[in-house]
């Protein structure tokens, strides 16, 4: 969540600020991502989940993006 708020500039301004209301704060399609750019790999930082839940790849990030954590 940290890098996705530096990724599209939300600070703590925005605390509880209501997305569905579309006035500060909102969700918008964006062009296409093609199929080649996603990458999946497992999260990261959920030890506590079984081993199956650990390495299943629920994490999804565009190739080269700045914003994304290290893994």
């Amino acid at each position: 969540p940290g890098k996705l708020c530096q990724a599209v500039g939300i600070n703590r301004t925005l605390n509880r600020w209501d997305v569905t209301l579309g006035q500060k704060l909102w969700l918008e399609a964006t062009a296409p991502i093609p199929d080649g750019a996603i990458e999946t790999g497992p999260r990261v930082g959920i030890n506590f989940a079984t081993p199956a839940d650990q390495q299943a790849p629920w994490r999804h990030w565009i190739r080269g993006n700045r914003f994304v954590s290290k893994g």
